[in-house]
Order: C-alpha cells, then sequence, then structure tokens
C-alpha cells in the first residue's frame, strides 16, 4: 500500500529550475523580477558560494555574507 499524503500537500506538475546564467540570487530585484510572475508555493535552494578550509580561514565571512544574502532574498522576494 503506498504511503498516503496529508491533504494540505499540493502536487504541481511543473518545476522550475534555474542556474547562475539565468538568475544571481545576491541581486534583489532580479530575484524579486524572477519570482513575481511564478509565485511558487515552495523554494528547494541548491546555491551556495563555499570554498575550502583555508579560503574559508582567510575571509570568514567570504562565503557567509553571499549564502545570507541570496537566503534574504528569495525569503523577501
Amino acid at each position: 500500500m503506498p504511503p498516503t499524503r496529508p491533504a494540505s500537500w499540493l502536487i504541481e506538475d511543473e518545476i522550475v529550475v534555474a542556474g547562475t546564467q539565468k538568475l544571481n540570487l545576491t541581486r534583489q530585484e532580479e530575484v524579486q523580477q524572477s519570482f513575481s510572475p511564478i509565485k511558487p508555493l515552495a523554494v528547494v535552494v541548491a546555491a551556495a558560494k563555499g570554498g575550502s578550509i583555508l579560503a574559508n580561514d582567510a575571509v570568514p565571512a567570504g562565503f557567509t555574507c553571499p549564502n545570507l544574502t541570496m537566503k534574504a532574498n528569495m525569503i523577501g522576494g
């Protein structure tokens, strides 16, 4: 017997994918323009700026700031 899904789940047949060439998540206006016509019910984010242990040690906020900016733009967008 297949598992039952909660009644609150909405199953849509469209998945929108945007790579870095299509959408820069660090630019708030670009994110808002992209999200507005779509009005997504859910967003799965696999975007992040990362580096090595040495890079994180050399510039501690070098990765944290862009990653927080991306997340904030999607929440506000």
